[in-house]
């Protein structure tokens, strides 16, 4: 009845309305929410705190075991990049050579962003933005909701190239077609757009994704070692430094490229082997760089030893205190 349908506005069920309707009321309020809790946070921080030198935020706030939120957020990674493989599991099978290209894809796309990712966050807390300062830390919290995001829509994304080649081609079957805007368990009982203009807003959303997930990568390992630390490598000859630039400007014309892609390319398969390309290239990428800018192992080593004496000292006043 209608009173059952209001009960399941909020989780984006049909209601009287309409059979096609869907409600997004759910959605919005999960966005509402993030958004808000990082503004709330934001402000408790750097103007309550901020404008109030004599108070220090530690002494209000619960003390932050950063070696188990590492663990936790690796988890979190984990679980959303599991989900995007499932994805690509449960979909029907098709038995032309693109569907098998496309998922093979996008299974090889989803072990090389694992990679990727661990590569880029550090092990130990004492490396991680949370240990090196707050504005750091809420940069790093901010950048994760966006990252998670983007990862969620990309492995929708590779669920719908799939579906692309089982039901494209099937007038009869089209209305089990996932929308791009549910779930990647959900499900809808009519098509909204037609063939062309459906791919076209699936490469949007791959290409926005895909892009979203770099830059929140390459702009986290800025976060935890600051961006003086960064620019402090590049060392040696000016030929070393001209290899240097020519490295980042690679990456961020990839980033770039695949931000744009959509707009010229739009077939599945095809975008699908573009990202496994790309991430490979990325990783590539990152490895030369790892050569080209090698840490400084007495230089790391002192500012251990800072963050070190740091702590102690803070500790040793906590007791006193």
């Amino acid at each position: 009845g209608a009173k059952d349908d209001d009960h399941r506005l909020l989780a984006g069920a049909v209601g009287s309305y309409g059979a096609t309707s869907e409600d997004d009321t759910a959605v919005y309020l999960n966005i509402f929410g993030a958004v808000s809790g990082n503004v709330v946070m934001g402000i408790t921080l750097f103007i309550v705190f901020g404008s109030w030198k004599e108070i220090d935020h530690k002494e209000y706030f619960v003390p932050m075991n950063i070696d188990y939120s590492i663990h936790r957020w690796g988890e979190w990674i984990m679980l959303l990049l599991g989900e995007s493989v499932l994805s690509l599991l449960i979909v029907d099978l098709s038995e032309g050579a693109e569907y098998y290209a496309t998922f093979f894809c996008g299974v090889v796309t989803v072990i090389l962003l694992e990679y990727l990712h661990f590569r880029s966050q550090p092990h130990e807390p004492d490396g991680h933005a949370m240990r090196r300062s707050k504005a750091a830390g809420y940069c790093f919290g901010t950048l994760m909701w966006v990252y998670s995001a983007s990862l969620i829509i990309l492995g929708t994304t590779y669920k719908m190239f799939l579906f692309e080649f089982v039901y494209a081609d099937d007038e009869g079957e089209r209305r089990n077609l996932l929308p791009i805007g549910r779930l990647l368990a959900s499900e809808t009982s009519a098509l909204r757009f037609e063939t062309d203009d459906r791919q076209q807003r699936i490469a949007h959303f791959f290409s926005g994704s895909l892009a979203l997930v770099w830059l929140c990568l390459d702009s986290t390992i800025v976060t935890h070692r600051g961006l003086g630390a960064n620019m402090a490598r590049v060392q040696g000859s000016a030929r070393a430094k001209v290899w240097v630039v020519f490295l980042v400007a690679l990456r961020c014309g990839l980033i770039l490229f695949i931000a744009t892609v959509s707009q010229y390319v739009s077939e599945p398969s095809h975008l699908a082997v573009i990202g496994a390309a790309g991430v490979f290239s990325q990783l590539f990428l990152r490895v030369l760089l790892n050569f080209a800018l090698p840490v400084d192992e007495k230089e790391e080593e002192e500012r251990t030893l800072e963050r070190m004496a740091t702590q102690l000292n803070a500790r040793l006043r906590t007791q006193h205190e």
